[in-house]
């Protein structure tokens, strides 16, 4: 699918799994869609250049120049169905875990994808999976949490969605108990 939303988390999967070639052609067809020269596009642009990079360096067998150690920013902890909505799952749903700054632009800072069958799922996003280039989770004070089950499989909001969300979380929280118990109308 070219839905915005959907190649922003395709990448991020990519990225996830380290396949960053994969990732750079999943937010080029994003960039493309962008407004040229706007904050969004040029956040792309870093991510864009960031994996490329990685990749590049990978298949020559370095190591990218500047990579460190995950820094700070990790938010952890677990997502869970609420018993109210489990009949509403499917094992193979896809789940999306992201966070994303409160105010700003709603482009995801950091995503991972599962499935509704890993559940209860510990999670772990950091600086490391940044999702929009300059953007890490250790810029803000606090974000928002989120988790979310889809049926269609891909990013983008949908009537039908399980959703669960934490606001005014504050980067290095390891304890979150994030629960899905909202459906999206």
């Amino acid at each position: 699918p070219n839905e915005p939303q959907a190649l922003l988390l395709a990448g991020a999967a990519a990225r996830e799994r380290q396949d960053f070639a994969a990732a750079a052609d999943y937010w080029s067809r994003l960039l493309a869609q962008l407004e040229p020269g706007s904050d969004e596009a040029k956040t792309v642009e870093a991510a864009i250049g960031e994996a490329r990079e990685i990749a590049t360096a990978r298949a020559g067998g370095g190591a990218p120049a500047g990579a460190t150690a995950a820094s700070t920013g990790e938010l952890a902890g677990e997502v869970m169905l609420s018993g109210k909505l489990a009949g509403r799952a499917k094992p193979d749903d896809v789940l999306f875990v992201f966070a994303r700054a409160e105010e700003g632009p709603r482009m995801p800072l950091a995503a991972m994808r599962a499935t509704v069958a890993d559940l209860p799922l510990n999670f772990r996003l950091d600086d490391s999976m940044a999702l929009a280039g300059g953007r890490k989770i250790s810029d803000f004070a606090s974000v928002s949490v989120e988790a979310r089950i889809t049926r269609a499989g891909n990013a983008s909001t949908s009537s039908g969605d399980l959703f669960g969300r934490i606001d005014g979380v504050k980067p290095g929280n390891r304890k979150l108990r994030l629960v899905i118990d909202q459906l999206q109308p």
